[in-house]
């Protein structure tokens, strides 16, 4: 659900006169997956890999054409008659821009792996591979089966800093995979995420303070991706991903894909 309120507004607001602005806030939530079925039996196996990583992104309405066109500002007392005007999402604004995550990952044993990246957003995960021989005993034909679960907190503002946003969201995803041969495995599965998006807006209006609003986002993705990945007897690894999915952010929805790239190395 989608919701918009007013913490603190300048006294004497005339915003017909007012100087705003041009950017809108922005909420996000990442597709990089690349999480294989397979975990070493063995306690400590450490793997670092690096990818590419791209982020759906939705950008608020023009909060401050909203606030015009609708008239709706505060009375000459600084009070807001709530609500003094309501954003919606604009969809379908992926930028397409993809940035660089590194990723470290360590199996803890018992079919365990904890999986720690940073970059894009900071990410945290535990996988659990509940069915078929694990990665270190593994061969050709050999189908596992994982499940994940993870938090993710991303930060994302302005150049201006006329608006800030954190968005926090929650991730499960089944995993199913097949080896290939005995160093490469194709795998995927379906995932879902939920966030939560807060965020605060600095309008800059002539001689007032520039602290105005603060506004809160909830939305979630549905999606699925398709991997594969090989590995050298080096310890050299590569992989290639495809991923759609599907965001809704209060009424809008929206699919879209992303091709990611990946680098790593297998201690």
């Amino acid at each position: 659900m989608k919701y918009l309120k007013f913490l603190s507004l300048a006294p004497l607001l005339m915003l017909t006169t007012a100087c705003l602005s041009t950017t809108t806030p922005e909420v996000s939530m990442g597709k990089t997956r690349f999480q294989s079925p397979e975990v070493n039996s063995k306690p400590f196996d450490v793997k670092v890999n690096m990818s590419t990583a791209t982020r759906s992104v939705v950008v608020l309405s023009d909060l401050q054409s909203d606030i015009l066109s609708r008239g709706e500002g505060p009375d000459e007392n600084g009070n807001c008659f709530s609500p003094c005007f309501r954003p919606t999402a604009d969809v379908n604004d992926n930028d397409g821009e993809a940035d660089l995550r590194i990723e470290g990952s360590v199996s803890v044993g018992k079919g365990f792996e904890v999986i720690v990246s940073g970059g894009d957003s900071n990410k945290i995960s535990l996988k659990y591979q509940f069915y078929g021989a694990h990665e270190d005993q593994s061969g050709t034909g050999n189908v596992s089966q994982a499940i994940a679960i993870g938090y993710e907190s991303f930060e994302d503002s302005n150049s201006g800093v006329n608006w800030k946003t954190e968005t926090k969201t929650y991730d499960i995803a089944y995993i199913i995979g097949r080896r290939l041969s005995k160093r490469t495995i194709v795998y995927g599965g379906p995932f879902v995420q939920i966030a939560d998006a807060q965020g605060d807006g600095y309008l800059s209006f002539r001689e007032q303070p520039d602290y105005l609003f603060s506004y809160g986002v909830d939305g979630h993705m549905l999606g699925a991706n398709l991997a594969i990945e090989q590995r050298f007897s080096s310890g050299l690894g590569w992989g290639v991903e495809g991923v759609v999915s599907k965001s809704d952010w209060g009424d809008d929805d929206y699919t879209d894909g992303a091709v990611h790239l990946r680098f790593g190395y297998q201690f």
